[in-house]
Formats: structure tokens, C-alpha cells, sequence
């Protein structure tokens, strides 16, 4: 295992702001969670954050507009 540096997430409402398979809508607070687990690959967080959400949508397309910026610090 590496050793995780400080990052600094910035994203739009479109990324979190989706409606789950489930019929639920995802709130902030489990997005946030989602940001603080652990990438599974060094430098792929933000693909494994994006195809997460694509998978907890059931589809590839976002109903609204996505941004998910990461700054490692």
C-alpha cells in the first residue's frame, strides 16, 4: 500500500445529486464517504469516483451537468 497524500476535492451538485437503482437520492454526506475511501489504483480516484456513481445510477449518462476535480496536495 502507498502512502495517501492530502487532496483536495472540487465538484458540481450533478455528480452526487442522482437518483440511486434503489429509487433513492444520493445525499452529500455519502458522496463525501465515497471521496474518503481509498482509491483502489494510485491516480485513479477520480475514474473509480465516476464509475462508481455511473454504477449506482444503473446508467452512464448524468441527468445533469459533472465536474469532479482532485488537487493532490
Amino acid at each position: 500500500m502507498y502512502k495517501s497524500h492530502p487532496r483536495l476535492y472540487v465538484f458540481s451538485d450533478g455528480i452526487y445529486e442522482v437518483q440511486k437503482t434503489d429509487g433513492a437520492e444520493m445525499e452529500l454526506d455519502a458522496f463525501v464517504e465515497i471521496l474518503r475511501q481509498p482509491e483502489t489504483e494510485p491516480g485513479r480516484k477520480v475514474h473509480e469516483v465516476l464509475a462508481l456513481m455511473q454504477t449506482l445510477q444503473g446508467q452512464t449518462q448524468f441527468d445533469d451537468d459533472v465536474s469532479l476535480l482532485e488537487v493532490c496536495l
